[in-house]
């Protein structure tokens, strides 16, 4: 059982921790104005690998191809709890996420500390997932950093950044 930090939100699901440009937690404030303030705060960013290490990435509409699945992290909620509840949620799946990361807040990630996870599934249900390949396709690493390279325009600003920065490597 998780303890939550804010015992008296637990049926606020709106929340958000502000924090400063350490991370920080300084207030907490409805998501809403969070967001329309552009002030810092928490997020997760999980990454579905198949047991042959190709990720499977998630198409936004107006953002491109991103990351499988993305979180905003509620007020005291833990990053790991948040990535396991995207991974059974989205995908149907309780495996194993192991960390890879945070990434700095930026306009890429609309001023959040994403921490990233992964999460590995096996080859038959992540490719069962690629059936509807207008939303989801699977890609090695070498695919993933020549898209970033040539049709960097295909993927969402916050992918780009996070190949970029190392975040999103092979295992």
């Amino acid at each position: 059982m998780e303890i939550s930090l804010y015992p008296s939100l637990n049926n606020t699901p709106d929340l958000l921790e502000v924090v400063d440009k350490n991370n920080t937690p300084l207030c907490v404030m409805r998501k809403e104005d969070v967001l329309r303030q552009g002030l810092h705060h928490r997020a997760v960013g999980l990454l579905v690998r198949d047991r042959l290490g190709r990720a499977l990435l998630t198409h936004r509409p107006g953002l491109g191809w991103g990351i499988s699945s993305f979180g905003r992290l509620l007020a005291g909620q833990s990053s790991e709890r948040r990535a396991q509840q995207l991974f059974f949620e989205d995908w149907g799946h309780d495996g194993r996420i192991l960390p890879l990361g945070v990434s700095a807040p930026g306009p890429e990630s609309f001023n959040a500390f994403v921490e990233l996870y992964e999460g590995r599934m096996p080859v038959s249900l992540a490719s069962a997932v690629v059936r509807d390949p207008d939303r989801h396709m699977l890609v090695d690493y070498d695919e993933l950093r020549g898209i970033g390279t040539h049709f960097g325009e295909l993927l969402s600003p916050f992918l780009r950044t996070v190949v970029q920065a190392g975040l999103v490597r092979p295992r």
